[in-house]
């Protein structure tokens, strides 16, 4: 059996930041609709743009994903005879399970909103291209089973290349030139593909268009190739160390460029915000001992991916009770703010209560058994390498 690769906890805490940004979105978007389906009008508050930018933690959790994944490939190829089938069958057992559960908990439990990303009805080929983690191909099927299924389906798709990757992106130099280059083809493919969805005799709507080039994979190469330039920068400890002096600059420069885009033309811009967040990546890692390396944070990243499959169910029915949570005394924007923390609170509670159920029951089973078949494999590899 091969050493386990090292485990840091702020990748944990990166991705408790994660699951924090896209739930403080969520609640955000849910209080607008439900407000807006009540009083016809949309709530504005000081801070809406910046907690509608935590949509961008999926980015985060991409960047956190590829560069551990590309740290977890070095540890293993050292002591696996099959790293790369390996690697497969890990990662299927990691995300297969609880995904599958989370497509027949939302065919069971629709969620209205869903739906609006297959206007024509769902169909049995949307559930088979999800099942099969196709949908992310499709501006029907992308979203329409499982809500935030894309970012599922992209992670899916690029792990097919990440092998690959791994043994020709080999230099800091590599990684930024492709970062760099597929960020403008992801944006121009994006602009083709739109245009082809929607004119001239295009199938689809403008908003369905348009979000669908946005989480489709071209868009999102660039973030997943941020992750291999994090690996090169900051994925052994001589890279650390070099780096520390400078970790109070790279966090500056990521609150700032965060908040700056969040207010600006392109607060919709994921490759934007992808490229920000590599500064509090690097930030964290050269901070261990930062209290933003904390054991609460750490717990949330570690069931994050449970949360970030239940928490749509959550604030669609807290969302509904909305109604009782009323500061009819306070000024206008202060009230807004103030049913918007606390949905996002019990939201939080709520999800991470389900979510710590779900990682018990589901996530550590399927990870354990993917564990079990690989252990199993390479034991029989080396009997056979033996024989020989």
């Amino acid at each position: 059996m091969s050493p386990k690769p090292k485990h840091y906890g702020y990748i944990d805490a990166l991705r408790g930041y994660a699951i924090l940004g896209v739930l403080v979105c969520h609640a955000a978007l849910t209080f607008s609709r439900e407000t807006i389906a009540k009083t016809g009008s949309r709530p504005l508050f000081p801070g809406l743009q910046l907690a509608e930018a935590g949509q961008f933690g999926v980015q985060l959790f991409f960047l956190t994903s590829i560069f551990t994944l590309f740290l977890s490939l070095r540890s293993r190829k050292r002591h696996e005879i099959h790293p790369t089938r390996n690697f497969f069958i890990r990662r299927f057992f990691r995300v297969a399970p609880l995904f599958w559960a989370g497509i027949l908990f939302y065919l069971w439990f629709e969620i209205p909103w869903n739906r609006a990303w297959a206007p024509n009805g769902l169909d049995s080929w949307q559930i088979a291209t999800t099942f099969a983690f196709l949908h992310g191909w499709h501006p029907e099927s992308i979203n329409s089973v499982v809500p935030g299924g894309w970012s599922i389906a992209v992670e899916m798709n690029f792990y097919l290349l990440l092998p690959f990757l791994f043994t020709r992106i080999t230099t800091l130099k590599k990684a930024v030139s492709w970062m760099v280059a597929l960020a403008f083809a992801g944006r121009a493919a994006s602009i083709l593909a739109k245009q082809s969805l929607v004119h001239p005799n295009g199938s689809f709507d403008g908003y369905l268009a348009s979000s669908f080039t946005i989480f489709w994979l071209p868009m999102q190469l660039p973030v997943f190739f941020g992750g291999i330039v994090l690996f090169h920068l900051i994925g052994n400890e001589g890279g650390r160390k070099k780096l520390t002096p400078w970790r109070f600059s790279f966090l500056a420069v990521s609150i700032m460029g965060y908040i700056a885009l969040a207010y600006s033309p392109y607060a919709q811009e994921p490759i934007a915000f992808g490229m920000i967040l590599i500064g509090f990546v690097v930030y964290l890692a050269c901070s261990s001992q930062s209290i933003l390396v904390n054991s609460w944070i750490r717990w949330l990243g570690k069931i994050s991916f449970s949360c970030y499959i239940c928490h749509f169910f959550v604030l669609h029915e807290l969302g509904k009770r909305l109604e009782g949570w009323n500061f009819a005394n306070l000024e206008l924007s202060l009230g807004y703010m103030l049913n918007c923390g606390w949905l996002l609170i019990i939201s939080l509670l709520v999800s991470s209560s389900f979510a710590r159920i779900s990682y018990s029951l589901i996530e550590k089973p399927g990870i354990r058994l993917g564990n079990k078949l690989v252990e199993k494999l390479e034991k029989n590899a080396l009997q056979a390498k033996g024989l020989n």
